[in-house]
């Protein structure tokens, strides 16, 4: 067993700023709240991580225009190492 963490580093967009994150696996339960303690978006994750309302919603970017975004709801990804290195940005809640 290592008593050492790997870091796993990537990036969050959101409103025309760039957040470049570096953590571990288990320091967040899952990427919902570790989007909330560095950027605090206003009325993210209402649902407290429930997955019911579509309010921590995150796409992720690639440099090639032709692949098309996947979007998923932070509070159901985890912090592991497929996050590594990618761009996820941060989508506005919307009524």
């Amino acid at each position: 067993m290592s008593f050492f963490k790997t870091y796993i580093e990537f990036t969050l967009l959101y409103d025309g700023e760039t957040y470049r994150v570096k953590t571990f696996e288990g320091e967040y339960d899952d990427l919902r709240e570790l989007i909330n303690d560095h950027v605090q978006p206003p009325n993210f994750g209402r649902c407290d991580g429930m997955g019911r309302c579509a309010t921590c919603m995150v796409a992720q970017q690639y440099d090639n225009p032709l692949i098309k975004s996947e979007i998923n709801l932070s509070c159901q990804l985890t912090i592991n190492d497929d996050l590594a290195n990618k761009v996820l940005k941060i989508l506005p809640y919307t009524i």
